[in-house]
């Protein structure tokens, strides 16, 4: 099977990070940028709610487990309830994941639980590991497409 580098990896898709540290967010912005066609920002619950309902729908969302307003685990429940939104996959990430922890993320709708960089030399590597897992996901949906 051949696998491309990751750094070429470029989506049509749009891509959307909700996380309440600010330095978090340009870092994510900064790593994601030049791989979608778009990457949206929130810092809030309700920053997220207002991109959502101005019709910027992303194709991806990762969200940090730990928000200031809601829970990473009830932004997922409630994007999952909603028939307009329950289609995007949401990767949550926290600086420590227990069992317990992922284990109702993933029964709520979550596509992965992935342990957030816990200093900014880790970011790159983390972004990329992120790209692995969509490039995975969109070689499992469409193998032919994906041949090379």
């Amino acid at each position: 099977m051949h696998k491309s580098n990751i750094m070429q990896f470029h989506s049509s898709k749009r891509f959307m990070i909700v996380d309440n540290n600010l330095v978090s967010l340009m870092l994510f912005k900064k790593h994601f940028s030049p791989h979608f066609v778009s990457v949206e920002t929130a810092n809030a619950y309700g920053d997220m709610l207002g991109l959502l309902v101005s019709g910027r729908q992303p194709d991806m969302i990762l969200a940090d487990f730990d928000l200031s307003q809601v829970s990473g685990l009830e932004l997922l429940k409630a994007l999952k309830n909603d028939r307009f939104l329950q289609h995007i996959p949401i990767i949550l990430m926290a600086v420590n994941f227990s069992e317990r922890m992922i284990s109702s993320a993933m029964q709520a709708g979550a596509s992965a639980c992935i342990m957030k960089p816990l200093s900014t030399a880790d970011y790159p590597s983390f972004c990329k590991d992120i790209l692995n897992l969509m490039e995975e996901a969109d070689t499992e949906l469409a193998p032919a497409a994906m041949a090379v």
